[in-house]
């Protein structure tokens, strides 16, 4: 089971992973997972056969779902060990009834409001019975493949980050590209509420761990940070915020929309290919790719779509995101807060913010700032510390 993520103690400056060999600029199309650039089909050769695990790309069309949905594998039998697909349609949960995949069920919540280091934020991943009351609900087993249905690719993203950090391996995660408005042009949606399916005793207890080398926490990311400007550390930060007037120290700002067809980073588009994501991140934005990464943005959100193009679709290892993200938690942590943070989780300090800010609503918690006056303390890691906790829990089955 997944422990604390790595580097929390004081000085270790090694990687939480390394990427493979595989993933440079160098590896072709099928080595990535990525799909091929042919006018937004994938075209491996099992792409339309009806058993999800057989189609290698992470992003599959409307016609891919189509012949999953005719061959009966979407919400079917669970009692069998027989590969099946589930549909999760992550944001836009107020017009789901209006229209969404035939069989999906709606993913919420997405996010919440914990605790960590000095203060509760939101939005968080899910906790654990959160995500094992969603799963239950649709009927996911451990043969199940789960197609993220999303209105945009920004939803879709995140939903694909939190069922990695929960143990879900990549095989087991699909992208509708462009999500349900584009299959809706080709064929006919749903309109209702919930499908009609059996409950499942499944857990996030019984994927292979937590894995939490994916999630970063804001002392991590203070750790990390001094250490990268100390020159003890060569991790890649990329700001995924479209405008960003002050920046995590060292991060390269490459703005979300660059990854798919659309004008905005929320625009209903498809995911640009593999061979093109390469090239805007380490051509155009002229990032390393040796890596490990750190992605992150406004509210979690945006710094997801950077995950999910390096590891689900360019298949680096090494990839990491920072959930608390700019907005929502680190530029809170300064001297406008209120309490002011003790030194150690100051990020208007030098070195660790370019920049400035800009206004904060912390409330810091006075007992928290008096005792946690280390950002690599197991006791500032509150998430990641109840999520183990839940894993290590018995088992769902």
């Amino acid at each position: 089971m997944g422990a604390i993520s790595g580097c929390l103690d004081d000085g270790d400056t090694s990687p939480k992973a390394t990427p493979l060999p595989a993933t440079t600029g160098t590896a072709t199309r099928a080595e990535r997972g990525g799909r091929t650039d042919t006018g937004g089909e994938e075209t491996t050769a099992t792409e339309h056969t009806p058993n999800s695990t057989a189609t290698e790309t992470v992003v599959v069309s409307p016609e891919t779902i189509k012949a999953w949905i005719d061959a009966g594998l979407v919400n079917s039998d669970p009692s069998t060990d027989a590969e099946r697909v589930v549909i999760l349609r992550v944001g836009d949960i107020d017009s789901y009834e209006d229209g969404h995949l035939p069989g999906a069920f709606p993913w919420s919540p997405l996010h919440q409001q914990r605790l960590e280091a000095l203060a509760p934020v939101s939005p968080m991943v899910p906790a654990g019975d959160v995500m094992d009351s969603l799963l239950q609900q649709a009927g996911v087993t451990e043969t199940t493949t789960i197609v993220l249905s999303g209105s945009n690719p920004l939803f879709a993203a995140r939903g694909y980050w939190t069922l990695r950090y929960w143990g879900f391996p990549r095989k087991r995660i699909k992208v509708l590209d462009a999500g349900y408005p584009l299959y809706g042009e080709g064929y006919s949606l749903e309109s209702g509420g919930e499908p009609d399916s059996p409950t499942t005793h499944f857990s996030v207890r019984d994927t292979d761990g937590l894995n939490d080398a994916l999630r970063v926490s804001l002392g991590e990311m203070i750790h990390h940070v001094d250490n990268i400007t100390g020159g003890q550390r060569d991790d890649v930060i990329i700001d995924q915020r479209s405008y960003a007037v002050a920046t995590i120290a060292s991060a390269t700002v490459v703005p979300p929309s660059s990854y798919h067809e659309g004008s905005h980073f929320d625009s209903v588009a498809a995911w640009r290919s593999a061979d093109e994501l390469d090239s805007i991140l380490f051509e155009e934005a002229d990032i390393s790719d040796d890596g490990p990464f750190i992605t992150y943005g406004s509210t979690g959100y945006q710094g997801a779509m950077g995950f999910f193009v390096l590891d689900g679709v360019l298949n680096f290892d090494g990839v990491a995101l920072y959930d608390g993200s700019f907005q929502s938690q680190w530029k809170q942590y300064d001297a406008k807060a209120d309490p002011v943070p003790n030194d150690a989780w100051r990020v208007d300090i030098e070195g660790r913010t370019e920049g400035h800010t800009g206004e904060s609503n912390l409330e810091v918690n006075p007992e928290l700032n008096d005792a946690l006056t280390s950002v690599i303390s197991e006791d500032a890691n509150q998430i990641e510390r109840a999520d183990s906790a839940y894993m290590r829990g018995n088992r769902g089955r």
